[in-house]
């Protein structure tokens, strides 16, 4: 599953992008206390624009510290078996799965700065499309 995110303008024309957006996957991480981002859709496209970036960038200021759910667990272990790695619960410090690896910081700033392109300038779009 891989999400990726486009600044586009009102015609849809791609202006800037950040790909390989995982920790933005519905079902991974418990997203009930964000207001816009648990509502992107990993098999679908969701488009965000100018109106709703303060509440999208609050979103991303919560993203290091959100727990992974159950669900998110399990898929992480079956992505580490098919790796060839073998995991069991004692390995996993589930209070530790977050997002807050120098990656995913990396990742959530790229996006804060498409995040504020859009706030700032006039007819911009965030478009989040999943596979």
């Amino acid at each position: 599953m891989s999400i990726e995110l486009e600044l586009c303008n009102w015609n849809l024309e791609v202006l800037d992008s950040v790909h390989g957006l995982d920790l933005f996957a519905t079902g991974l991480m418990d997203v009930s206390e964000l207001r816009l981002a648990q509502y992107i859709d990993a098999y679908g496209k969701t488009i965000f624009n100018q109106a709703q970036m303060a509440d999208f960038l609050s979103d991303l200021d919560k993203m290091p510290n959100l727990k992974y759910t159950s669900d998110g667990i399990e898929s992480m272990k079956k992505l580490l078996a098919a790796s060839g790695i073998s995991v069991d619960d004692a390995q996993l410090d589930v209070e530790k799965l977050r997002n807050d690896s120098a990656e995913d910081l990396e990742k959530i700033e790229r996006v804060r700065r498409l995040a504020l392109r859009c706030r700032d300038e006039v007819d911009l779009l965030l478009v989040f499309t999943g596979d």
